[in-house]
């Protein structure tokens, strides 16, 4: 005990020392006062703090900050890693709580939640700053892993993207929680596939056409026997989880390339897991972009190691995904170009991307109805522009497509500035960390081009898939960018970020599927009565819905239809085998009105019905 103490006065006779186990031993006292009290539970309460006895609080404090200044004196180091795990805890179970806060009411900012978590991440990294070299201290002595053991952690980080993604996306469809626009379409698509390998549906435009007619994807082809054997739209979800997973294959090949320790490897995966985008963009269900972060890796790892053969499969497998997949290739062809690195494949690139992307966009014109160029209208010169207009657009006014990189299609939306700050937060100090490499910018070009330029609300919002392209050029360009970087600067960017997408992934994307998986339980009974309600109609009849809720459900009639979007007259001819109105997440009255006036004019006879969930009409 003596020595103990003696190493305690040594400890702490620098003024210096002093000063800095009272502020940190204070720090962890009030930490750990505020977790046992609960304050996690009571962001938006202000009278919690003030219906406390302010004496026993400070009474509380002090004691554990004795316990704490002793241990410091003990051991400082312990101490002070001991400061920033507590700090991380307290904030990720903050962050987990301000997903149930009204920011609105507290704080009038709509924005609330992301600012919240932004203030922690700052906070965390302050304190990470100060005790980084003790920090890493101890995961030098306790973290010694040899690249076989970096291989089953990175097996591991693939499981838990494959296992978060499936579960919540499966939980959606078995909860009637998809929407028509794009899983009803995506379900029907399949079992159109399955049937006669066409891509039929009526739900995408509410007439029977070839999904070629809207979007140029061949790649559901790839994944067709896979729902040969298990026809199920589950699976389609589940196919998706995997893609999103695989990733983690070129992303370790990647960074080994460009000899990266174990240790770092790991950390690239890790923080390509927890990126908020990654995960949640499968949040608003299937959609063929899921196969671009991987092919797109591939193909970069194709191009960087000269493997023509590799490049050209990976090249034309990105091309079957969609039609505007092959800007990415020809960005990545620009990039290398532009970087020195390697001009001939750059160019060649360049090239077969776009004529690739000329050859799909005639083939979607030829089916009937032509890209969705729509989404750029904001720079079109009037509403029957087109995308020929875009660059004169450029040219001629920069200064308005600056102003349309803000710009919004909703008045006061705030939807770009929370999508900046989750894309770019995370990453900002790995993506422009080298600052000499200009040309490795040009990676950001889809980015800024496709998600920001545009006021089509969806594509500047995470829990879409218009990030999965953006996500492989944004993970190239860390790797690259850390790699350049010295040992000590390596390691405070990486754990920088590291701690940005922690606090994000929990803030984000654990709720979600918090949120799924007790609806499963929560709401049991009215899932039961609309899948009664579904087994009621029969499966070789044509049936229109009205709330698009239930439309996945119907993936094996060959003609549903949509209500909702439906044109005015298409409504008032209404004349389906089957009218669904599925009321469980409510419905307008502009549809309850059209049903009724359809069920009236064609003699439809009501054959279920749960108030508030959902009716069944047969004609």
């Amino acid at each position: 005990m003596g020595k103990v103490l003696k190493s305690c006065i040594s400890n702490l006779k620098d003024e210096k020392k002093i000063f800095e186990g009272i502020t940190i031993s204070f720090l962890i006292s009030w930490i750990i006062i505020s977790i046992i009290k609960g304050v996690p539970n009571h962001i938006s309460d202000k009278s919690f703090a003030f219906n406390q006895n302010f004496g026993l609080l400070c009474i509380q404090i002090i004691a554990v900050m004795l316990v704490a200044l002793f241990l410091y004196g003990v051991n400082d180091s312990m101490i002070r890693v001991l400061l920033f795990a507590e700090s991380m805890c307290f904030s990720i179970m903050l962050t987990l709580k301000t997903y149930y806060v009204l920011w609105e009411e507290l704080s009038k900012n709509i924005l609330g939640s992301i600012f919240y978590m932004v203030v922690l991440i700052a906070i965390n990294i302050g304190i990470f700053m100060y005790v980084r070299n003790d920090i890493y201290k101890l995961v030098d002595r306790i973290a010694s892993l040899s690249y076989f053991q970096v291989k089953i952690c990175v097996v591991f980080i693939g499981l838990l993207i494959f296992a978060i993604s499936a579960t919540v996306t499966v939980l959606r469809y078995q909860t009637f929680s998809t929407t028509t626009f794009d899983f009803g379409i995506f379900s029907q698509i399949f079992e159109s596939m399955k049937r006669d390998f066409s891509m039929k549906t009526t739900l995408e435009r509410n007439i029977i056409l070839s999904h070629f007619a809207v979007h140029f994807s061949p790649i559901f082809y790839i994944m067709l026997p896979i729902y040969m054997i298990f026809p199920r739209p589950e699976t389609i979800q589940i196919i998706q989880a995997v893609m999103v997973a695989l990733p983690i294959i070129p992303i370790t090949m990647l960074a080994k390339h460009y000899k990266m320790s174990d240790k770092q490897i790991l950390c690239i995966n890790a923080l390509f897991a927890l990126y908020p985008a990654t995960i949640q963009g499968t949040f608003y269900d299937f959609h063929e972009n899921c196969f671009l972060t991987f092919l797109l890796l591939m193909a970069i790892y194709a191009v960087e190691k000269k493997k023509n053969i590799m490049l050209g499969i990976f090249m034309l497998l990105t091309f079957m995904v969609k039609e505007d997949a092959a800007i990415y290739i020809a960005v990545i062809g620009l990039y290398f170009l532009f970087s020195k690195k390697d001009k001939k494949r750059g160019i060649i690139m360049m090239a077969v991307a776009i004529a690739a992307f000329f050859i799909e966009v005639y083939v979607v014109k030829s089916f009937g109805l032509g890209i969705l160029d729509d989404r750029f209208a904001n720079l079109y010169k009037n509403e029957n522009g087109s995308m020929a207009q875009i660059i004169p657009a450029i040219l001629g006014n920069p200064a308005y497509i600056i102003s349309q990189i803000i710009g919004n299609d909703v008045d006061y939306d705030m939807d770009k500035v929370r999508y900046s700050i989750i894309m770019l937060v995370p990453f900002a100090v790995p993506m422009f960390s080298v600052a000499k490499k200009y040309s490795r910018l040009i990676l950001l070009l889809p980015f800024l081009l496709l998600n920001f330029v545009t006021t089509y609300a969806y594509l500047h919002e995470i829990t879409f898939q218009y990030n999965f392209g953006n996500i492989a050029l944004i993970i190239y360009l860390i790797i690259m960018n850390v790699s350049d970087l010295p040992k000590e600067k390596r390691r405070v960017t990486l754990w920088t970020s590291l701690i940005c997408v922690i606090i994000l992934f929990v803030g984000l994307t654990l709720p979600e599927f918090s949120y799924y998986t007790s609806k499963v339980k929560n709401q049991k009974i009215i899932v039961d009565q609309l899948d009664e309600g579904v087994a009621k109609i029969d499966k070789n009849s044509s049936v229109a819905v009205a709330g698009g809720y239930v439309s996945a459900k119907l993936y094996k009639n060959k003609e549903v239809y949509d209500i909702y979007h439906m044109d005015e007259e298409a409504r008032e001819t209404i004349g389906t085998d089957y009218i669904v109105v599925d009321e469980h997440l409510g419905i307008e009255d502009e549809l309850r009105n059209v049903v009724n006036n359809a069920v009236k004019a064609g003699n439809y006879k009501k054959i279920y019905k749960v108030d508030g969930v959902m009716a069944v009409y047969k004609k």
